[in-house]
Formats: structure tokens, C-alpha cells, sequence
């Protein structure tokens, strides 16, 4: 998706609702995402003076590696995001994206949002953890992290019977 600047008529949003598809070579997934299968972009451009905002909304159809399985699902995902491009630099702290030209490709920063948006552990509807057997227990992040605030440190429960002067 390619956003011409020249062409955006100031303080007037340009809407653009497309379907984009990203080329294997160029774009590497990294897991847990393993293939884009569709994706729809609606885009809403507006210009002022020296900047350019644009508003991002996608819907994408993913493939992603189950975090408990490490099987391949189907995942929806619906995202949204807003970025501010300017061609004058202004200095460290702005949050502009500084673009060169009359043209913003707007595809890299598309599938970097698609790929912030997954879930860190991801998982397939009805997933759940194998049973516990033997010396392996399987368990959640948040289960971990409850057991651990009710656990007791009994390495310093012989300090409790010293006595001090």
C-alpha cells in the first residue's frame, strides 16, 4: 500500500479500504506468527502542513504456532493504530517518522503492527495444558505466579529463633 503525498489535499482525510497481501521474500514471519493469509486495511490519511497522520485499522486472518502444542491455528486479529510521518526532522524526543520523498510505503508498517499484535503465548480455542504426571508439571504463567506469592522462603526460619542482646 503506497500513500502519495503529494496527492492528500489538505486537512482533507483520504479513506483507502484494500486488501494487501505481503510478499513472502520481503516479509519474514517470526514465530509464533507463521503466515498472513489475508489482511484488510482501511486507511485514513490527513495532511497538515508539515506532517501527515495516519490512521490504521486491520483485520487479518493469521497463522499462528500454539504456545502449548506448538501446532499451527487460525487466528483473527483486529487491530488499530496511528502514526505521524513528517520530511523535517525536528529533534529526538518527537514521535514523527521521518519519510523522505513524496511517497510513504506503507506495507512494513502495516505487518509490524499485524506482528505486535500477537499474543505473546498464544493459544487454540479449547487448549488447555496436559495433566500433571510425574517429576513435569504443567501449568500457566498465572497460576506460576500465584504459586509463587502464597510460597513461604523457609530458608530463613532458623533467624527467627536467634536471640539478640
Amino acid at each position: 500500500m503506497i500513500l502519495e503525498v503529494n496527492k492528500l489535499v489538505s486537512r482533507k482525510p483520504l479513506v483507502v479500504d484494500e486488501d494487501i497481501t505481503f510478499d513472502a521474500d520481503t516479509y519474514k514471519c517470526v514465530l509464533p506468527l507463521i503466515d498472513v493469509k489475508s489482511c484488510h486495511v482501511t486507511m485514513e490519511a490527513s495532511r497538515y502542513d508539515d506532517f501527515v497522520e495516519v490512521n490504521i485499522k486491520v483485520k487479518a486472518d493469521v497463522i499462528l504456532q500454539s504456545s502449548y502444542t506448538l501446532k499451527p491455528f487460525n487466528f483473527k486479529l483486529n487491530t488499530s493504530e496511528e502514526y505521524h510521518f513528517s520530511s523535517i526532522k525536528e529533534d529526538e524526543e518527537s514521535d514523527f517518522i521521518v519519510y523522505k520523498g513524496s511517497i510513504i510505503q506503507m506495507d512494513e508498517y502495516i505487518f509490524n503492527l499485524i506482528s505486535a499484535s500477537i499474543p505473546m503465548s498464544p493459544k487454540a480455542p479449547g487448549e488447555t495444558f496436559k495433566s500433571d504426571s510425574g517429576d513435569i508439571r504443567f501449568m500457566s504463567e498465572e497460576d506460576f505466579l500465584k504459586e509463587q506469592e502464597k510460597e513461604v522462603d523457609h530458608r530463613f526460619d532458623k533467624l527467627d529463633e536467634l536471640e539478640f542482646d
